[in-house]
């Protein structure tokens, strides 16, 4: 039932995307390879990850891409995410469910900047969740 979405819901996704593709400071990146990600995501000014936490699964997961903009060490704005509001990530991620907390964000950012020391524990925190430590992790639990 979550996982399916009628076509009036779906005409009204295509509505919110085309409204926000409008907007003058959205842009588009269609699909790049692998390759290009890293220079792409150093282009950013924010990390941004927008999750839709109605339904069970995206308030209780933990997605990939954080440890990815963290290792960049570029200020990150997260929808509540169970995982990412526990610490160390709530030090470090601002956090918030709604425009206006992340427009607050957003003025704090551009009013003080990111601090080099918070980008650098950024690093060393996504160098502790690399895929090689989660699998050996996963190894250990099973051995």
């Amino acid at each position: 039932s979550d996982l399916y979405m009628t076509s009036s819901q779906i005409d009204e996704e295509k509505r919110n995307i085309d409204s926000l593709l409008k907007k003058k400071n959205v842009k588009y990146t269609p699909p790049k390879p692998r390759s290009e990600l890293a220079r792409l995501m150093n282009s950013f000014t924010i990390c941004i990850v927008p999750y839709d936490v109605k339904g069970d699964f995206n308030i209780n997961c933990f997605p990939m891409k954080i440890i990815e903009y963290l290792y960049i060490g570029k200020p990150i704005i997260s929808t509540r995410i169970k995982e990412i509001c526990k610490k160390p990530y709530s030090d470090i991620i601002y956090l918030g469910n709604d425009s206006k907390t992340w427009n607050k964000h957003i003025k704090h950012l551009k009013q003080n900047g990111f601090k080099i020391e918070d980008s650098i524990t950024e690093r060393n925190l996504a160098l502790e969740h690399t895929w090689e430590k989660k699998i050996n992790s996963a190894l250990k639990l099973i051995k």
